[in-house]
């Protein structure tokens, strides 16, 4: 039996099927918009400059106004830096009503260097000390918030010197156990035969913020999406669990992904600073 292709009908599925998975665009999907709170005009901004020991820099902004009763340094997420987080920054400011200080790590924005796990952690204790001893006026309270990357030197920190609260937002753990769950990002038949691992030197780095999170005695704050793939959720859960602080508040949220969780709808956090 000889098999002819009927080249009209072949024709007529492929239109067929084409028309079936058609996406319509409607008018609200060609628009993107993100909100963002107007700033306050009563918070002044102050260049600072971190002058290290190996002849590094580093550089970032003061936020401060005569209303703020209480300091907050925020350690920025991975590809970020004090400028793109501008809005987060004076937000934070407004209405945690707390000076803050942000300061680009070594090789992001316009500090110097090159970035590795060891200045971030260094240079944390570093820019903590320069609030302490450089730009803090008289308030009592001073506070941490690490996002993402920012846990790092935020838990660190925290584990080394005494604050009056830490905030963590979508927090890792560890290189090791964060690293190989990044193989959920390729397509199905990829993972069949790729696998992904931190190298011996990334993996036995120590210490990672599952280590210095249980030396953490602050009261903890640490929210985190539901939906964040980078860095899952039972991630951020198995941090707080292990922290040693007796004060401690869990926020997760529900849908938020990694880098979509607004911070602007968090009564919590505002509830949290001023405990």
């Amino acid at each position: 039996m000889t098999f002819q292709y009927n080249w009209r009908n072949i024709l007529l599925v492929v239109v067929t099927m084409c028309m079936t998975c058609t996406r319509i665009i409607r008018e609200e999907d060609l628009f993107y918009p993100r909100h963002f709170p107007v700033l306050s005009d009563e918070i002044l901004r102050t260049n600072v400059t971190i002058e290290l020991g190996d002849s590094i820099a580093l550089r970032g902004w003061y936020l401060h106004s005569a209303n703020h009763t209480q300091s907050l340094i925020y350690f920025c997420g991975n590809g970020e830096y004090v400028y793109t987080s501008e809005v987060r920054l004076y937000w934070l400011a407004a209405n945690l009503r707390c000076d803050v200080l942000a300061v680009d790590y070594r090789g992001y924005g316009s500090s110097d260097g090159k970035p590795s796990f060891n200045s971030l952690l260094t240079d944390g204790v570093e820019i903590y000390d320069y609030l302490m001893d450089s730009v803090k006026q008289s308030h009592e309270s001073t506070f941490i918030y690490g996002r993402s990357l920012g846990a790092i030197p935020a838990v660190y920190v925290a584990s080394q010197k005494p604050i009056s609260g830490l905030i963590l937002e979508a927090p890792p753990t560890s290189a090791a156990e964060i690293i190989p769950r990044w193989k959920s990002f390729l397509p199905w038949y990829v993972r069949l035969f790729v696998s992904i691992r931190p190298d011996s030197v990334l993996e036995s780095y120590e210490p990672q913020p599952i280590d210095n999170i249980r030396s953490v005695t602050a009261p903890l704050l640490i929210i985190h999406g539901t939906a964040d793939k980078l860095v899952p959720i039972d991630v951020g859960r198995r941090l707080f669990e292990e922290a040693g602080s007796k004060q401690k508040h869990w926020v997760a949220v529900e849908g938020s992904g990694h880098n979509d969780l607004r911070i602007y709808d968090r009564p919590n956090l505002i509830r949290f600073i001023h405990l």
